[in-house]
């Protein structure tokens, strides 16, 4: 039997048709993730969406998907399964956690553990599709329509009334879309607990299946909702692609070809190609999303923020790639939205009006994460953790700096805006939450991130906005400490571990310069098969502008010397390299290195022993999508950043040569204000997390991503092996003045 089409199974091609799929997370039990569902069940997470009332002004209600908040019980409800928690935003400087916003309204639940949406309502001779349900907030919690990076949202717009759809069924294609003029096409934005805030434009309507619970019968259906299409930022289009396993197509359909692949991405929002070679056809995909999951519930709302929507969930494609026994689902850049119209008929709900908000010590907003459930705090095990980390004097220091500063930081995040919305936006009672409950845990772990952001994210937010309002002592302290604290935070993985690390070292390099003037950077020192000790660059600085095998490399002094820092000292000698395609371990990569031999140690001046005495990276690590890197440059100095692909095809234009660069790493900047290489920065090591090595850098893209050659092919073509300092200077028998 294969593995797909059995008797009772779905075929293969029924399998890689597109569907969508709700915009909300799945359980998990991953440090700083939560369980969504607490000690209760399974319930999803989603993104907080409107505050409303009923109409005649009756109460305050959350309004987001109903799928976020999950199925109505069946018989008893188990105890506190009606709470509602927003993980980022309960209040956790006294540690008051998990607070809820308030309770379900049992009635709006899901009957059906089903991805359907599972209600409609009939306006005029229309069915609209609803996946919609409300939270009765409590009264200490603080509401607010006013989305991040958005603003106020004060008034609904109701499309289907507005385009008159109610009249008479729109007509569309087979797949049940239908088309908007451009007239009708408008932008949009949404703030979501996952993708934060993003932009794109309503392009059509689409008639979704429904399947509600009536009198005990599962009724299927259909209703209509409307689709965005991403529109993203220029030159900001990460790239991924695939190889193709046309084999298992073609016994699928032997009329399968890469083109027709291709073809089921049209009208995707994507821009997808055929790559690779006749023979081994690869998928290349470019675009950004709307939404991700996660998002589900998210206001949708138009350029004078008025509300048309409410996130409801994406659109995924699926494939058959080389490799991977199941198919691979690929989200498109399309998402669909409930019409808000729909959503409040149903309901009989309207927007909460501006002056209605109220002030209190829980806070939720359109954009926020919510969830059901969640585990309370041990206070006992808090407080033994806290007696054992205080216990040593880097702990009683941290204790000392906590207390000195905690009373002052909590009026500034419960009273000051701008730091409040800092430490909400950037997950800090979340994080905080999260420590608190691993009080418990060996060593106090720490959350490695929680949607996608980092405690060093965190802190370094909180630090900018503190400098900006906090009191002269915080400052001052700030001042002292931010660095170390930061590179700890960026290190440690627990609250115990964080005290016991010693004070870091930038990834060590040196500036060099060729024969001819070409400028980059030397970031790693390796040992080739007959023992001689050499630096590791791009070719096409060592031998780039005609620079020839034996000619000489200089490296320049670092500016901070005091004396002038153009001024190049020799180096060594340029050796051969590699400029192009490479095999490696089946795979095509394209490589861009060459080697620098060293002079002997004792005849370098004393700044560039010290240069060359740095902890040099020997370990060597696969790059994987999504993994956290570092590069220490002359240009853009020491950045971080977020692998968006390892199988980044490029073409660079070298010396006045294109060439094809398969397999390359593409590395997004984790600031966003910043960019993660320039010219210049040619030739540093990218690091991860362990300080292990995984490529070398070699350009950039016009929106200031780096572009780097895999590690392993490198140090393959060339024949080389990381090496320590220790190393080189014991075959050289050179003190480079290390303290034993």
């Amino acid at each position: 039997m294969s593995e797909f089409g059995g008797e009772g199974q779905p075929s293969l091609l029924e399998l890689l048709k597109p569907r969508t799929v709700p915009h909300s997370s799945t359980p998990s039990v991953h440090a700083g993730k939560g369980v969504t569902r607490g000690k209760h069940g399974n319930f999803d997470q989603g993104t907080a969406g409107l505050i409303v009332r009923k109409v005649g002004g009756q109460g305050r209600y959350m309004l987001t998907c109903a799928h976020v908040l999950g199925l109505a019980p069946l018989g008893q409800e188990v105890a506190d399964s009606r709470l509602v928690y927003s993980p980022e935003l309960s209040e956790c400087c006294d540690i008051e956690c998990n607070n809820p916003i308030g309770n379900v309204v049992r009635e709006t639940l899901q009957p059906l553990k089903d991805e359907a949406i599972q209600a409609r309502v009939k306006i005029g001779q229309v069915d609209f599709a609803v996946d919609a349900a409300l939270v009765e907030l409590g009264a200490q919690t603080n509401t607010s329509n006013e989305a991040p990076k958005i603003g106020n949202i004060t008034e609904a717009r109701d499309l289907i009334a507005e385009w008159q759809l109610s009249a008479s069924e729109p007509s569309s294609s087979p797949e049940g879309v239908s088309p908007l003029p451009a007239e009708r096409q408008i932008p949009v934005q949404k703030y979501g607990a996952k993708t934060q805030h993003s932009r794109g434009k309503i392009v059509a309507l689409r008639r979704v299946a429904t399947k509600e619970l009536s009198g005990g019968q599962v009724v299927l259906g259909q209703a209509w909702v409307f689709e965005i299409e991403a529109v993203p930022p220029p030159g900001q289009e990460p790239v991924a692609e695939y190889r193709l396993d046309m084999q298992r197509y073609e016994t699928a359909d032997p009329t399968m070809t890469p083109q027709k692949i291709k073809a089921l991405f049209d009208n995707s929002g994507l821009t997808v190609s055929v790559g690779g070679t006749a023979s081994e056809p690869t998928l290349i995909v470019r675009g950004r999303h709307f939404s991700l999951p996660g998002d589900s519930g998210a206001p949708i709302v138009d350029d004078s923020r008025r509300v048309v929507g409410i996130l409801a969930q994406g659109v995924k494609q699926f494939i058959l790639v080389k490799g991977r026994s199941e198919p691979v689902e690929i989200l498109t850049a399309r998402s669909q939205g409930i019409f808000v119209g729909a959503a409040f008929t149903f309901l009989n709900i309207e927007l909460l009006p501006p002056g209605l908000t109220t002030a209190g010590g829980v806070v939720a907003a359109p954009g926020m994460a919510i969830s059901r459930g969640g585990e309370p705090v041990d206070r006992s095990a808090l407080h033994a953790a806290w007696t054992s980390l205080e216990a040593g004097e880097p702990g009683r220091r941290l204790g000392r700096l906590i207390r000195r500063h905690m009373a002052e930081v909590r009026d500034l995040v419960h009273h000051n805006r701008r730091v409040m919305v800092t430490w909400h936006r950037h997950k800090g009672p979340a994080f905080v939450n999260t420590v608190l409950r691993n009080a418990a845990q060996p060593g106090w772990p720490l959350p490695p991130e929680i949607d996608g952001v980092r405690p060093v994210d965190t802190l370094r937010a909180m630090r900018d906005v503190l400098m900006a309002e906090g009191s002269a002592t915080l400052r001052t302290d700030i001042a002292a400490h931010q660095e170390h604290v930061l590179d700890l935070a960026h290190r440690a993985t627990s609250l115990h571990g964080l005290l016991s690390l010693s004070d870091p070292a930038r990834p060590p390099m040196v500036r060099i310069v060729n024969s001819h003037g070409v400028p980059g950077v030397a970031g790693v020192l390796v040992r080739d098969a007959a023992g001689a000790h050499h630096l590791l660059a791009n070719h096409h600085v060592v031998l780039g502008a005609g620079a020839q095998a034996g000619d000489t490399v200089r490296a320049l002094r670092p500016s901070t010397d005091g004396e002038d820092p153009a001024r190049p000292v020799r180096l060594g000698r340029a050796r051969p390299g590699r400029l192009g395609t490479v095999n490696h371990d089946g795979e095509e990569y394209f490589v861009d290195a060459a080697l620098i031999e060293l002079d002997p140690l004792q005849d370098l001046p004393d700044w560039l022993r010290q240069a060359l005495a740095g902890p040099w990276p020997t370990a060597v690590a696969r790059p994987e999508p999504g993994a956290l890197v570092c590069k220490d440059g002359p240009a853009t100095g020491l950045t971080e950043g977020t692998l968006l692909d390892v199988a980044y095809p490029d073409r660079p234009f070298i010396d006045d040569r294109e060439f094809a660069a398969p397999g390359q790493i593409l590395v997004g900047p984790r600031d966003p204000g910043r960019i993660f290489s320039a010219p210049g920065d040619s030739g540093a090591a990218l690091l991860d997390e362990r300080q292990r090595l995984v490529g070398l850098l070699w350009g950039a893209t016009a929106g200031g991503d780096g572009v780097a050659c895999p590690i392993a092919p490198v140090l393959d073509c060339l024949g080389v092996t990381p090496v320590a300092s220790a190393e080189y200077a014991g075959a050289a028998r050179v003190d480079l003045g290390w303290e034993e």
